[in-house]
């Protein structure tokens, strides 16, 4: 393998995608080392990723969690506007766009987030444009955007919930 990285300063971003992770940390490393602003790395053992960031690489990326996050988003019939995966897919970062059937719908989450199981944590709501800080007594309506942290071997109870 060969890497020649010609007026690397002016280099915005270099992705590095060998069939190596070694290599591409490598390639990622040396060009942030002379001048490239932003590096993402390709890492195929999951495990390496923080890793590479750790070190320095502005961005790792695991294809076969970002092709299971979409696996996910689209088994759950469309529910799930984004997905991410998080702590070893031990929990779930997801956001859903609330309907009126949805026990979120037009009460308080204090009193909502009981029907939900206890490994649920409402993160953010989105009313539009305007974003709300959740609190116990914010009443989450139909058509707003929520992002959960869920526990991944609860996320179809929590689907069906909501």
């Amino acid at each position: 393998m060969q890497v020649v990285i010609v007026g690397a300063g002016q280099v915005g971003t270099l992705i590095t995608a060998t069939d190596s992770d070694e290599k591409n940390l490598l390639v990622s490393l040396l060009a942030k080392d002379v001048g490239v602003q932003r590096t993402v790395a390709i890492v195929e053992d999951g495990e390496y990723a923080p890793l590479f960031e750790a070190v320095g690489v502005d961005v790792a990326v695991n294809p076969r969690e970002v092709t299971a996050e979409e696996i996910i988003r689209f088994t759950q019939e469309g529910q799930i506007e984004n997905l991410s995966l998080v702590e070893n897919r031990q929990a779930e970062v997801i956001e859903i766009e609330v309907t009126e059937e949805s026990v979120l719908a037009d009460r308080p989450i204090n009193e909502s987030i009981t029907d939900l199981p206890s490994e649920v944590v409402i993160g953010a709501v989105t009313r539009g444009r305007e974003f709300i800080v959740p609190r116990g007594e914010t009443i989450i309506k139909p058509g707003d955007h929520v992002v959960l942290f869920v526990s991944t071997h609860i996320l179809s109870e929590v689907m069906n919930a909501i």
